[in-house]
């Protein structure tokens, strides 16, 4: 496990944006009365984790340390076997399987080169200097590109017009309880 993990972290390290990951594990079977082996390639059909896990931030890589340790490897080896006299030798190998997104890595922390910047509105923290620890960064960003001026309020008008014009989405009524939304969501927002 700790091997997997170093991995992980290399990969996130070589990174320039956020990314989502899957594995496979390459493992090699033997039967115990007559010895032979079968080795089974690590292949993105057969993943280790039931869904991609989202790696935008380090936090991020601590909800995938937590999926990889509810995995039950030995479960993911003996899936194939086509009888119970197969037993894992060993795991010999790790695919590490990313889709890439288009947005960058990041912490809420915004570096002095883009905060400066003074064609970028960096929206990451409140008038008074206090993070956003809401996840409604998505409508901030429609309230200034609309030129809106009263940010907070109108944040909340944003949220609540999409939940109304977007009832499939299913938004909580309470917009401190928003978690996530994708941007091809809102492809027919007013």
């Amino acid at each position: 496990m700790a091997e997997m993990k170093d991995r992980i972290q290399t990969v996130f390290h070589k990174e320039s944006q956020a990314f989502k990951i899957t594995m496979s594990l390459g493992f090699i079977l033997r039967h115990v009365t007559d010895g032979r082996y079968r080795y089974f390639i690590p292949h993105h059909n057969c993943p280790l984790l039931d869904y991609h896990v989202s790696v935008s931030s380090i936090s991020d890589l601590k909800h995938v340390y937590k999926e990889l340790a509810k995995a039950n490897i030995r479960n993911y080896t003996y899936r194939d076997r086509t009888s119970t006299s197969w037993k894992l030798a060993f795991v010999c190998s790790i695919n590490i399987l990313i889709y890439r997104t288009n947005y960058s890595l990041g912490d809420r922390i915004v570096p002095d080169h883009i905060k400066n910047h003074h064609a970028i509105h960096t929206l990451d923290k409140r008038t008074k200097g206090k993070p956003y620890e809401d996840q409604l960064c998505a409508f901030r960003c429609l309230v200034v590109h609309w030129k809106q001026t009263q940010l907070a309020e109108t944040v909340h008008t944003y949220y609540d017009q999409c939940r109304k014009y977007m009832p499939l989405l299913e938004l909580p009524e309470n917009y401190e309880e928003f978690q996530d939304l994708s941007p091809d969501d809102f492809h027919d927002f007013p």
